[in-house]
């Protein structure tokens, strides 16, 4: 019995490296844990930006946090990573804040709690 061949990817909506993604990227607006406002630009980077969408209350998310470490060193200088988790409303900064420990400072990893209006920048654009 043959294998069936392989299924093409050409009629996704993912993006890959030889298609233009079908949906536009959005600047990240937001605070950082201890209330600094900040700006990552995703748009107009000149660099790729690995956007990694995390909470302090989400159990499945524990994981990435611990791992924080070894998924920069992992990138190997090939993105930028950012987290973004939702706004101090939303979310505890101290929480935030001892989940990232000190990934933030000692791997230059930017931590992000989103401001930005819902469905347009930041938390609520990432399935935009």
């Amino acid at each position: 019995m043959s294998e069936p061949p392989p299924r093409s990817c050409a009629g996704s909506a993912h993006p890959d490296l030889h298609r233009h993604p079908t949906t536009t990227p959005h600047d990240i607006v937001g605070v950082t844990p201890d209330g600094v406002p900040c700006r990552i630009d995703v748009a107009e980077a000149a660099a790729p930006v690995l956007l990694l969408f995390l909470s302090a209350a989400c159990l499945g998310c524990r994981d990435l946090w611990e791992g924080l470490h070894e998924l920069h060193a992992g990138l190997a200088g090939a993105a930028r990573l950012v987290v973004v988790t939702r706004g101090p409303g939303e979310e505890s900064p101290e929480a935030i804040t001892a989940l990232a420990g000190d990934a933030p400072e000692s791997e230059g990893i930017d931590l992000v709690m989103s401001t930005g209006p819902i469905g347009t920048t930041g938390w609520g654009a990432r399935r935009s």
